[in-house]
């Protein structure tokens, strides 16, 4: 499963790797591992947005305070990456707050979108337990998953993207697009194209819902919920963002993009419907 969080997890475990081999003058394996690193996402639509105390747990590898660790990590990761990637501050006597930027964020849609992620067979899936959805629940997200069927179906009718199989016999787990490859999550000034108050409110629940269904945590967080906010959120997106008619003649990148929004939306509801509910996935209701 890609998800930002394990992404970020490991980068920061290497980063801290090579800090404290520096502080140290030799190389030093951390005590933790990545999955470790404390990391949380932070409820704001406008940006993706993680804070870390990464600097707390290196506090026994280094005669540094925690604030200065977290200072010296930022400085090395500034020097890695360009803003459009990776901005990263201090913040609150040590944390570290990493805001994931569009270039970023669009190579990780990319990912869900293409062939060989979130393979159903090999994804963690937390086991069930109590506070399973209701069939209500369970309803309205396959309405939503058929829904979202629906809309990539009529995409490639209307020419807006191009399936290798647009009509299969059986709802697929990854609809695989053959155009656009990749798809212009970007404009000309390397921005992301998804800026509507619904297009943001939707990433931040797939990003949230990715991280949950990747958790390795003893107490993982309940998915289940955050599905049903994802289903919530691809509704807006879809009753607010257009994609078909005027914004097809005359913005085919953005119609593209909402597109493969709701291709990535779909891995998620399929993934959950299916994998973990072992409910039915309708193409259609």
């Amino acid at each position: 499963m890609f998800s930002l969080k394990s992404w970020l997890q490991n980068y920061l475990h290497q980063k801290a790797s090579e800090a404290i081999s520096q502080w140290q003058s030799r190389k030093q394996n951390l005590s933790i591992s990545p999955a470790e690193i404390p990391l949380q996402q932070v409820k704001q639509f406008h940006q993706t947005i993680y804070l870390s105390a990464i600097a707390f747990s290196l506090g026994k590898l280094s005669p540094l305070p925690p604030p200065e660790i977290a200072q010296k990590l930022a400085a090395r990761i500034a020097a890695s990456h360009c803003s459009n990637w990776l901005q990263v501050e201090v913040v609150s006597s040590g944390l570290l707050s990493i805001v994931v930027g569009d270039e970023a964020i669009a190579e990780w849609l990319q990912q869900l979108t293409q062939d060989g992620f979130l393979s159903s067979g090999k994804t963690p899936m937390p086991s069930p337990r109590k506070n399973q959805p209701s069939a209500a629940d369970i309803f309205f997200l396959q309405y939503s998953h058929a829904r979202c069927c629906s809309l990539i179906r009529l995409a490639h009718r209307e020419a807006i993207i191009t399936l290798k199989n647009p009509h299969p016999s059986v709802n697929p787990f990854l609809w695989q697009v053959r155009s656009p490859h990749p798809f212009p999550w970007l404009n000309p000034h390397q921005m992301l194209q998804l800026t509507l108050p619904a297009e943001k409110q939707a990433l931040f629940y797939l990003v949230a819902t990715t991280d949950a269904a990747n958790c390795t945590e003893r107490h993982p967080p309940p998915w289940h919920k955050l599905v049903g906010n994802l289903s919530e959120a691809f509704c807006r997106f879809h009753s607010q963002c257009r994609i078909f008619d005027e914004t097809r003649t005359d913005n085919l990148y953005l119609a593209q993009a909402r597109i493969g929004l709701v291709i990535a939306i779909h891995r998620l509801l399929h993934l959950f419907l299916g994998a973990y509910l072992h409910s039915e996935t309708p193409l259609e209701l």
